[in-house]
């Protein structure tokens, strides 16, 4: 049997069902709300990963000449300091400012492969933005590590001279402020999410007690078989140098040094012992006000070049404070720094107080005070400075211009203030043929510093029709998850009579302290139905009877057919 005929007809109506189909009615669609979500999040590890300083040839954060393992860490030798992480969750990337005293030590180079963490270590960043910084960012790539602790990096100085210096960190922290200083910071990153981390800092020092010689041929030069009066035994032909403060107890009033007499250093320069004061370099501490005597010949290695007998000499401790200990943006805190001391020298021995307060620019800070407190505001109430900082606190010494260093992190709170905001308003198309539906798009967001509960209305018109309202819904405050809301909506257009149409929606909260951006106002035209779509179904009415005309002939002439023959 040929269903041929059949076949066609099918055709014939399916081309009509395809053209009139755009153009029916829609049926009325119900209304839908659809929330969006923006997250700013970081890992948190109780408690937090540390990278500190650490020296494995020391076995110590402090490299330090006294520890026979460090070695005599003599000028023009290298020094390595490594950047340790332990406590680490899984990451894949670190970064860090590293802080010294360039007079005494200077950054030569870093290794960050050898014996580290990293299986796969890029250097994305290496750089000594201003003397006495240090830089670095590294990427395992690709790979993360999964390693609690371990070496992040072999950081080698070279030593410039004897003396002392910081080898301090960044504050450790998870989200720098925007407004930070480039790099001021230390953290841990896996992926796009940091990681909060803490710090620890290390210490170098190659000065030491310099050594007293009786110098028994006068001829200012260590010779073989003088007598090493206190310190290190030095080279033959070591240059020797006098100074007046270097006296002895004379036991036997002969006015000459002998072995077994206590050798002073008078510092009071007054010819007497001063318990507390003077220092013993050798024998027993005498009796306050002892009579103390001058030996020409009893000399000392000048290590350091300065034309005097030192002591083993110690960096200053860098402390400070700061109040409120909330802080906010535009508002004046208060940092204090008097907890700073010199060890070995009596107070006041801190000469100078220098500050960084972290952040780019001119307000980074810089300020140099011989004062220990000072004031400092984060921006101003109109341009604020909000976010996480590393305020760096710099003292030098008063007797040895040494320095010491301190980093904190600060973090300086927006000043609370209510502001919600009407986003976006979106409606689409818009110029919408009558029957068609329009998608509302509105967007909230949450400005401010609170939580908060807001009101909000989408109406079209003329008429004003209200598409929906709400009243007391939940929205967190900025910074936060679902701090941005979206709301979604459909309009359908049939029935409404052709025009413009003036879609409005708006959103209150009871305490704003912006009333500028609550509203927003789309216009959508809708328009009649084009008359080529008339002619669209016409000419399918047209296919259709031509294909039935066709058909019925076809037929007619298969049933004349067997007449013919």
């Amino acid at each position: 049997m040929d269903n041929g005929p059949a076949k066609y007809l099918f055709i014939a109506f399916l081309s009509l069902w395809i053209l009139a189909a755009p153009f029916a009615n829609y049926a009325q669609a119900s209304v839908t709300t659809t929330p969006a979500e923006h997250a700013n999040t970081s890992l948190v590890s109780d408690p937090p990963p540390v990278v500190g300083i650490w020296s494995t040839a020391c076995g110590s954060s402090n490299i330090t000449v006294t520890n026979p393992a460090c070695g005599p860490l003599s000028v023009g030798s290298t020094i390595s300091a490594e950047v340790n992480v332990t406590n680490a969750p899984t990451f894949n990337a670190y970064e860090f400012s590293l802080y010294f005293d360039t007079h005494f030590i200077q950054w030569d180079h870093t290794d960050t492969k050898t014996g580290t963490i990293f299986a796969n270590p890029f250097t994305a960043k290496e750089e000594t933005p201003v003397p006495g910084t240090y830089r670095l960012v590294v990427i395992n790539a690709p790979g993360n590590n999964s390693a609690a602790s371990g070496i992040l990096a072999h950081v080698l100085f070279k030593v410039q001279a004897v003396g002392v210096s910081p080898i301090a960190l960044a504050a450790g922290m998870n989200n720098p402020s925007t407004f930070a200083a480039d790099g001021a910071w230390t953290r841990l990153v896996i992926g796009n999410t940091p990681i909060d981390t803490t710090t620890t800092d290390g210490y170098f020092k190659n000065d030491i007690r310099e050594t007293v010689v009786y110098d028994s041929n006068n001829n200012d030069l260590f010779d073989t078989g003088e007598t090493v009066i206190a310190g290190n035994t030095p080279p033959v032909g070591t240059a020797l140098k006098a100074d007046l403060n270097l006296t002895f107890v004379d036991l036997n009033s002969n006015g000459l040094w002998e072995s077994g007499e206590t050798v002073v250093y008078d510092s009071g320069h007054n010819g007497v012992f001063d318990t507390g004061k003077d220092v013993v370099l050798v024998g027993s501490a005498p009796v306050n006000q002892t009579a103390l005597v001058r030996d020409p010949k009893v000399k000392y290695v000048d290590s350091n070049s300065n034309n005097h007998w030192d002591d083993s000499r110690l960096g200053p401790v860098a402390l400070f404070t700061y109040s409120p200990l909330v802080l906010q943006a535009g508002a004046t805190a208060t940092f204090d720094a008097t907890t700073s001391y010199d060890p070995d020298t009596p107070p006041p021995g801190i000469a100078n107080y220098v500050w960084d307060f972290g952040a780019g620019g001119a307000q980074g800070g810089g300020v140099s005070s011989q004062t220990a407190t000072v004031t400092h505001s984060f921006g101003a109430t109109q341009s604020p400075l909000t976010g996480n900082f590393s305020i760096r606190l710099t003292v030098v010494d008063r007797d040895n211009n040494f320095t010491g260093t301190k980093t904190q992190r600060v973090y300086v709170a927006q000043i609370p203030f209510h502001d919600i905001q009407l986003a976006s308003l979106t409606a689409l198309p818009s110029a919408p043929h009558v029957g068609d539906k329009v998608a509302i798009t509105a967007v909230i967001k949450d400005l401010g510093t609170f939580d908060e509960q807001y009101n909000f209305t989408l109406t079209y018109g003329p008429p004003t029709t209200t598409i929906d309202s709400k009243t007391n819904q939940p929205i967190p405050k900025s910074g936060t998850t679902s701090s941005t809301i979206s709301l979604t909506y459909t309009l359908d257009t049939a029935g409404l009579a052709t025009g413009a149409y003036e879609v409005d929606a708006s959103v209150a909260i009871p305490v704003d302290s912006n009333l500028s951006n609550n509203m927003q106002r789309q216009v959508i035209t809708i328009i009649a139905q084009s008359s080529s779509q008339y002619v669209y179904l016409l000419v399918g009415a047209v296919v259709v009877a031509a294909a039935i005309v066709t058909v019925g002939l076809f037929l007619r002439k298969r049933r004349r057919r067997p007449e013919q023959e």
